[in-house]
């Protein structure tokens, strides 16, 4: 009897780290999972600012990101290890974290443009596309350091570290962009 249950205890944690890493099953889209993970994160954000006042939004968005970075990690190495592949591309967990990360840091340098010196007139729109380009292209092509994170680092801490730094990679371009067309502006 006790070793039936500690075998559907055991059933029920590989199955809730296969939920939770390929995020409720997005990973297993047949094409472009990486994609689709990353597409998860735009009602996530779109509910928050829906949801939450501005001043609290950004807080909430912080404390959920650490919260699916913390459970991403844990569940990703875990799926790893019984899956025996490295960095499984059914695991999406780290794209959506990855976007959720952009898309909030977007939004916010958007919200703070006053201060940078910029002239930012995104539209909700907008700022989801470019996100979302900015992030796909980052997460595909895997620059250095981001190669060096994705090939070298092992387990969950790689799998999820690589998008995190493809999400600053685009953040920093995206401010790069801007800064380069206001001043372009006002030597024009």
């Amino acid at each position: 009897m006790q070793i039936q249950q500690k075998h559907k205890s055991s059933n029920t944690f590989i199955f809730l780290n296969k939920v939770i890493a390929t995020f409720f099953g997005v990973g297993f889209a047949p094409w472009a999972p990486g994609t689709f993970g990353s597409m998860c994160a735009i009602p996530i954000f779109l509910l928050c600012f829906m949801l939450i006042s501005s001043p609290n939004v950004y807080w909430i968005l912080t404390a959920i990101i650490i919260f699916l970075f913390i459970i991403g990690i844990i569940s990703s190495h875990i799926y790893e290890k019984f899956s025996n592949k490295h960095d499984p591309r059914e695991v999406v967990i780290d794209e959506v974290i990855g976007q959720l990360i952009t898309l909030t840091g977007i939004q916010f340098i958007t919200s703070s443009a006053n201060i940078l010196n910029l002239n930012l007139n995104l539209n909700t729109t907008h700022l989801i596309i470019i996100s979302f380009i900015l992030f796909r292209f980052f997460d595909i092509v895997k620059p250095w350091p981001i190669s060096v994170v994705n090939d070298h680092l092992q387990g969950g801490i790689g799998i999820v570290l690589d998008d995190v730094l493809a999400a600053f990679f685009s953040i920093a371009l995206f401010v790069a962009i801007n800064i380069f067309i206001a001043n372009t502006k006002i030597i024009n």
